[in-house]
Formats: C-alpha cells, structure tokens, sequence
C-alpha cells in the first residue's frame, strides 16, 4: 500500500490520536500549566514509540521538556527526514470567543476546531504516523 492509501485507510485513527493529545492544555506560558507541558511531551514520546520509532524519549532542558525520536535507516546513505515543531500550546484567552471549550476538540464542517489542531501538533503527530510504513523492513516472506 502506498503512502496515501494508507492515509486514507488510516485517517479516523490519526484524527482520534490527535483529538486525544489536542486536550493536554500544555500552555508553556503559565507556570501553572508546565506539568500539562511534561503530559504533552510524554502523551507524543508515547505517540511515536507506538507507531514505530525505535528511539521516542522525552529529554530534560532544565525547562520545558523536549521530545526527540529518530528511526535510523538500515541504509547509511538514505536522505534524512526531520520533522520539527512543538508540543506546547499558546494561552486560550480569552476563552468568551471561543464557540467550544479549547481544550475539547469538535469536528465540524469537516474540519477538528480546538487549541492548536492545525499548527505544529497535527504535523508532529501524523506525519510519522503516515510515513512509518514507508520506514519498517518488509515483512519476511515465509516458504512453503
């Protein structure tokens, strides 16, 4: 299966995955919210294990934390992806304009509305989701 078939065949998954890590309020900019920062981070480590990165860790800044995965390629040679963004989120103030509660994300129109759903969080959680096919082995065949 290509990339997009796969994607296709696989979006509610990544829509659902990412409707879970978009209720972490890890707003970076309140104190009071940096252990929501540390959930974030450990909720996408998590994230990337399961799809299938052999290194996914969350990684102490003496701040906020950072997150850092890789999947090596068995190939020295082969191109270098790197995908950045980040986990945490700007304040939701002031949340009387907000049609729905921020941290609670409705799909609507065809669209996922909530804190941060098109920015850096939907690109961290489903591109390596969406390409991790692409980056396993091939199966082994088995003969009969």
């Amino acid at each position: 299966m290509d990339v997009r078939g796969y994607v296709e065949a696989n979006a509610r998954e990544f829509i659902d995955d990412l409707k879970q890590w978009l209720t972490i309020p890890s707003i970076s900019a309140d104190p009071a919210r940096h252990g929501d920062v540390g959930h974030s981070a450990a909720w996408l480590a998590g994230h990337l294990r399961g799809a299938g990165f052999p290194v996914a860790q969350v990684l102490d800044t003496g701040g906020l934390p950072a997150v850092y995965a890789e999947w090596p390629a068995a190939d020295p040679s082969a191109p270098v992806v790197l995908v950045y963004g980040h986990h945490d989120v700007q304040p939701v103030e002031p949340l009387e304009e907000w049609d729905s509660p921020p941290f609670e994300p409705v799909e609507r129109d065809g669209r996922l509305l909530g804190r941060a759903p098109p920015t850096t969080r939907a690109r961290c959680s489903s591109t390596p989701s969406a390409c991790a096919p692409t980056w396993r082995p091939p199966a082994p065949r088995r003969r009969r």
